[in-house]
């Protein structure tokens, strides 16, 4: 599991502006929209919950069973396909290969030019969530994140369950935040600091 990582130097340099033009703004089918990931072919949950990033030259949109690369200039599909096709690969000997549940999240990291993109995963027993539980972490390793290729890790939480997980990115470190429940019972919420130079580096603490 990454690493957590105490205050680093701040001033980072940010990717200089976008490589291609998004589409203009628009609303409904008009200019500038684009149908996201569909429920026919890669969904199974409702609702989806949706969450997306931009970068230079892609958007990323998750919901809860997949993941979908657009190209930013035409709002084409370039590829899409399950957590569990994209996390099995990390070959993680948990649930993270197949066994993603979703609250998904994607976050570009403007200073590094780096793709985060993060779900539960975990066991079930009669239909409810059963210990340890696991965030998969899927991270690309250049730009690009169609080709470029990705690097995975797992955090393992066996106490409490934390749901709607989500992430930040900041010069020093990534943060993940959820809140974190007994059964069905709100205890608390955690947070997690990962040390993202050893996830960009493509190595496992």
């Amino acid at each position: 599991m990454p690493a957590a990582v105490g205050s680093q130097d701040r001033a980072a340099q940010i990717v200089a502006g976008p490589a291609a033009p998004a589409p203009p703004p628009g609303s409904g089918n008009g200019a500038g929209s684009f149908a996201g990931l569909s429920f026919a072919n890669f969904g199974d949950g409702w609702p989806p919950d949706t969450n997306g990033d931009v970068g230079p030259t892609y958007y990323i949109q998750t919901v809860n069973t997949s993941v979908g690369i657009f190209r930013k200039s035409d709002g084409a599909l370039v590829t899409g396909f399950s957590f569990d096709t994209l996390m099995s690969q990390g070959s993680f000997g948990n649930a993270c290969d197949t066994q993603n549940f979703g609250d998904p999240t994607v976050v570009w990291d403007a200073s590094a030019d780096r793709w985060i993109i993060s779900d539960f995963a975990f066991a079930l027993n009669a239909g409810n969530p059963v210990a340890p539980y696991f965030q998969c972490f899927a991270v690309s390793r250049t730009g690009d994140p169609v080709s470029g290729g990705w690097s995975f890790y797992a955090l393992q939480t066996s106490d409490l369950f934390p749901d709607y997980p989500k992430l930040g990115v900041w010069p020093d470190a990534i943060y993940l935040t959820a809140n974190m429940f007994a059964g069905n019972t709100f205890n608390k919420v955690r947070v997690w600091v990962l040390n993202k130079a050893q996830m960009y580096v493509a190595t496992r603490a």
